[in-house]
């Protein structure tokens, strides 16, 4: 397997943060279990298109850096400094404390077209997904491998980002009273896991 037991901390980088959330709070939605497999899907769907063209791209780059300097491990090394200044820029920002935002208070109330669009925009824009697809594809290239050898990282995605459903069908009602401090220890302890997680990006892409 390509990725071995990294597939683990790679999928649940994709629902650190906001994403995770929002996971949580369709559970108090009028329609839970609709407006959360609408959630999930659009993840899943967001996933796959977002690291698909993080490898073509890099493939793409890596064919034309091999032809003009002969070394395909240069890209590695391009990957390498983007993940040391996404580290940089986490570590100084780790004192930020920022509010639920308000978009957020209304996620209760969505429609289930606003809600596949939140997913979709949340995976797309954050730092952390970006960085996990462009190193998924790295990966990928870099090892001679296929979107086919993705499909584990992709089923481990799913499986995460399901948590908070089947939390629900397990507890109940009961679960939307966690919210408030999930979000308080991801303000406080968020940046060290993000630090950790590009740290295991840069093993992984490296060795």
């Amino acid at each position: 397997m390509l990725f071995g037991t990294s597939i683990i901390p790679l999928a649940l980088t994709v629902m650190f943060g906001p994403q995770i959330l929002v996971a949580m709070l369709l559970i108090t939605h009028k329609k839970p279990i609709r407006s959360s497999l609408i959630y999930i899907l659009s993840v899943e769907i967001t996933i796959i298109f977002s690291t698909t063209i993080s490898y073509l791209i890099i493939s793409a780059i890596g064919l034309h850096l091999h032809a003009h300097f002969g070394n395909k491990d240069i890209l590695k090394y391009i990957i390498v400094v983007i993940l040391v200044l996404l580290i940089v820029k986490n570590f100084l920002q780790r004192k930020k404390i920022t509010a639920k935002p308000k978009w957020m208070s209304g996620i209760t109330e969505a429609s289930l077209k606003k809600i596949f669009l939140i997913g979709l925009v949340l995976v797309s824009i954050m730092p952390t997904d970006l960085a996990m697809a462009l190193t998924v594809g790295g990966l990928l290239v870099t090892n001679e491998g296929t979107l086919l050898n993705a499909v584990p990282f992709f089923a481990a995605v799913l499986a995460v980002a399901s948590v908070p459903l089947l939390f629900y069908m397990v507890i109940g009602e009961r679960g939307h009273k966690y919210i408030d401090k999930v979000n308080k220890w991801l303000n406080t302890h968020g940046w060290v896991i993000n630090m950790f997680v590009y740290c295991l990006f840069i093993f992984l892409v490296l060795f």
